[in-house]
């Protein structure tokens, strides 16, 4: 239920720009401790922040440094802040979140493997400030003031539940989603998600589980935003480990009212299935995978094939069809469950959802461990496009060495082209014929409007390890470093399509 014999392959496929380049290891003071990729409330690549721990000040603070990058990798902002410590407690980020006028960054305190408490600071993008931290505790945001380490034990330590505000980023709506997580497995003390602004206060409550005790419950989870709508996935349960009954709800950006309810599935249900989804307009598109029904949830060794549901922006069904492999696979010799040949499966791998309606499923061909002594194993990829009326059009193999060990070679994607298309970015060990040496490749797949294009560029270097990493459309971000001679660099290449 429910991630160099570089330059003449490199010009063959990609235009060098030269000015986009920043250099890590020289724009701040300290070591990187955590960075993250920052989005804008329509879904577009905004800019890169680093962190540096510049070390302790004095016995009781340790100094930071933050940098953020625009997406053309330019220096937008820097600053400094201090941060408590506490002996024997570990402060960790968690989320770092783009705002409009500021970035949300959240963190934890973890004692062992029990998260004590989580707070916030916000970094104002007008004079480049810090603020103070904060955390929501008892239906309100306060400020964090903890003397020390005695004191965060005494209050915290042992505590049944802990609230998490993250933010949300969506055009008009900036703020928080704030839920409570209880530390001891009692979820059906879970009673609503709240929204609060980006000015603290409190907008609308979506209570979804008023009157939940241990063996009648619901839990609720936001899957997707657009549109002025939150489709969010609701579990009724009758114990702490089964899902009696799955359905999707809408519930309205502006005022926390439910729209609708999808009845999705239930243990009368055929089939357990992943779930997907995108909603463009006044449809919302659901793909996913589907396996005979279990109260267990889907099992990818049962696979069956792929499923489309398309519903309207009140719940209603317009439309749903199931694809078994025989429909879509018949070419690979795929048996029921999705295993080709030499007993690899379609391993579920992702999903992508355009505008118009059309999909593509992409599976790797994997053998998982059926032993201690047994290894993972992958394979190639293969490619399963739909076109914007749920027809099937046609598989692609995408072929690649076998890798082992690894779950997958995957790295990320990218829609693009107004969502009308995207781009895909796998890691090849290509061993070469003659050397039996294996090279780095990065694989990069595009899909726009129903056309499917492969390329593969070499990335092996003997002095530095290479990264790719999510850029602004039509780019790839690159990071290089190598530990011994200091380097750590990023630059943008452009993308050739």
């Amino acid at each position: 239920m429910r991630s160099l014999s570089i330059i003449a392959s490199f010009l063959f496929f990609i235009n060098y720009l030269t000015a986009q380049i920043q250099d890590l290891e020289n724009i701040a003071e300290g070591d990187i401790v955590y960075s993250s990729i920052l989005s804008n409330s329509n879904g577009d690549l905004y800019g890169y922040i680093y962190f540096f721990d510049q070390g302790k000040i004095d016995t009781e603070n340790t100094q930071f440094e933050y940098v953020l990058l625009d997406k053309n990798l330019n220096k937008a902002a820097n600053g400094t802040y201090t941060e408590k410590h506490y002996d024997g407690i570990k402060n960790l980020f968690f989320d770092c979140t783009y705002m409009g006028d500021g970035i949300l960054v959240s963190k934890f305190l973890k004692r062992k493997t029990e998260t004590l408490l989580t707070y916030n600071r916000i970094i104002s993008l007008k004079d480049k400030s810090v603020s103070k931290e904060f955390m929501y505790e008892n239906d309100s945001f306060k400020e964090l003031s903890i003397k020390n380490v005695d004191e965060l034990k005494e209050n915290y330590k042992g505590a049944e539940s802990f609230s998490l505000a993250y933010a949300i980023n969506y055009q008009n709506l900036n703020g928080f989603f704030v839920t409570e997580n209880n530390k001891k497995g009692k979820n059906y003390l879970e009673k609503d998600l709240k929204v609060y602004g980006a000015d603290q206060n409190l907008k609308w409550t979506y209570s979804y589980n008023v009157d939940g005790v241990k063996k009648d419950w619901k839990s609720f989870n936001v899957i997707n935003i657009n549109e002025g709508l939150i489709i969010g996935g609701l579990s009724y349960f009758s114990n702490s480990k089964y899902i009696d009954k799955f359905n999707l709800v809408g519930i309205d950006v502006t005022n926390g009212t439910q729209i609708f309810e999808y009845p999705f599935e239930d243990k009368n249900s055929a089939y357990s299935h992943t779930v997907n989804l995108r909603y463009f307009g006044d449809k919302i598109y659901i793909v996913g995978n589907y396996s005979p029904y279990s109260k267990e949830d889907f099992n990818w060794q049962k696979n069956l094939g792929v499923y489309t549901i398309t519903l309207d922006k009140t719940g209603k069904e317009i439309s749903k069809k199931y694809y078994p492999w025989s429909e879509i696979a018949s070419n690979l010799e795929a048996n029921k469950y999705g295993v080709v040949e030499k007993g690899y499966y379609l391993s579920p791998m992702k999903i992508y959802i355009l505008k118009d309606g059309s999909f593509s499923y992409l599976a790797e061909k994997f053998k998982g461990v059926n032993s201690n002594y047994t290894s993972t194993k992958s394979l190639d990829f293969v490619l399963f496009n739909f076109d914007k009326d749920g027809k099937f059009k046609a598989n692609y193999t995408i072929q690649k060495d076998k890798s082992k060990w690894f779950k997958n070679d995957y790295l990320f994607h990218q829609y693009i082209k107004d969502d009308q298309g995207v781009v895909f970015f796998f890691r090849d060990h290509k061993k070469d014929d003659e050397t039996r040496d294996k090279n780095w490749i990065l694989g990069i797949n595009t899909i726009i409007n129903g056309e499917f294009k492969e390329e593969t560029i070499p990335m092996s270097s003997e002095d530095f390890f290479i990264r790719p990493i999510p850029a602004k459309e039509g780019y790839i971000m690159l990071q290089e470093f190598n530990e011994k001679s200091n380097l750590n660099q990023i630059r943008l290449e452009k993308l050739n399509y």
